[in-house]
């Protein structure tokens, strides 16, 4: 049975050998392979639309209380008109609410998949190369591990907090930043949407990043403890 050795590149050839070509030769080559319209085209459809479409709720939501607040004021003086409107808004919100919900919650995932998950994984990589080369040639694995750790954290705590950063800034700046649907131009709806899709963006990182990585502290804890406990009985 043949064993690949593919710390030259794969099977075929070795256009993704960092040993073999280079790092600069190979984020050359694929600078001259990206495709430019394949790339805008995934970015609209990838990030720039799902950002809109979750900057949009607030406005959603400002023309909803808006018209739900015009009608309550109306209902001495045009009672029936005031009455199919406010049953309109019920139907609509008991219809479309929830969908409206889990499509909100999709985009969010669909941007920390395309975008935040990405960054993350850049930096951790990142961090993760620079303590590794401070270890010596006799490290152990479990030093291995530990710096690993320590990388996939300090990676978390950069993404939450230039995310925190971020959309502080937007909102001392802008604030939310909703429009009326009815009212306001496409330009102003395309531009609130996106600032307010992105300080949303930026708010849920900050949350996810630090759920999961207190979930990974404890579970580090727990497993420290647990190893403390075993080794006299080894």
């Amino acid at each position: 049975m043949t064993i690949w050795d593919l710390r030259r590149g794969d099977a075929d050839d070795d256009r993704l050998s960092p040993g073999g070509r280079g790092l600069r030769s190979i984020i050359l080559s694929t600078l001259f392979e990206f495709n430019l319209l394949q790339g805008a085209l995934a970015f609209l459809l990838l990030i720039l639309l799902p950002a809109l479409l979750i900057g949009l709720v607030p406005s959603l939501a400002l023309t909803y209380g808006a018209v739900v607040k015009g009608a309550v004021t109306r209902l001495l003086d045009e009672p029936y008109r005031a009455l199919a409107v406010l049953a309109i808004c019920v139907v609509a919100a008991y219809w479309w609410g929830a969908s409206l919900a889990r499509h909100t919650l999709r985009n969010i995932w669909q941007l920390h998949y395309t975008l935040v998950f990405p960054v993350f994984v850049l930096v951790r990589e990142t961090v993760k190369l620079i303590g590794e080369g401070r270890l010596h040639d006799q490290s152990s694995v479990t030093a291995l591990h530990r710096v690993r750790r320590i990388g996939t954290l300090t990676a978390g705590a950069l993404i939450a907090g230039g995310s925190l950063l971020l959309a502080v800034a937007l909102l001392k700046t802008y604030g939310i930043v909703s429009v009326s649907l009815t009212a306001a131009p496409a330009r102003d709806i395309m531009r609130a949407g996106l600032k307010d899709g992105v300080i949303v963006l930026a708010f849920s990182t900050v949350v996810l990043c630090a759920f999961r990585h207190s979930w990974k502290f404890r579970r580090e804890l727990r497993r420290r403890r647990i190893s403390r406990s075993r080794s006299p009985h080894q």
